[in-house]
């Protein structure tokens, strides 16, 4: 299990998609409209063509540490996960 801070997230999302032209293209990064992520107001007809096209972002969100918070091994499995929320002072 990773753990993520929202500049992180914030990044990812901000970038660059990853889109192809067929399913025998190669995925490309793509610049485009980014309005769809914030709550601002646009034709329902622009935000269903988008979200169709651009599903992938071209980056990963980059985990806050180096390596995972905890390993699960091969026979365990988690039943629950503990989310925790800590305020970021600006």
């Amino acid at each position: 299990m990773c753990s993520f801070n929202l500049t992180s997230v914030e990044s990812a999302f901000s970038g660059p998609f990853k889109t192809r032209e067929d399913p025998d293209s190669i995925w490309r990064p793509e610049d485009a409209d980014h309005s769809h992520f914030r709550c601002a107001g646009g034709s329902e007809d622009h935000l269903q063509i988008n979200s169709k096209d651009y599903q992938l972002m071209d980056s990963a969100v980059q985990p806050s540490r180096g390596e995972p918070v905890y390993r699960v091994r091969h026979y365990q499995l988690c039943t629950y996960v503990p989310t925790i929320f800590i305020s970021e002072k600006s």
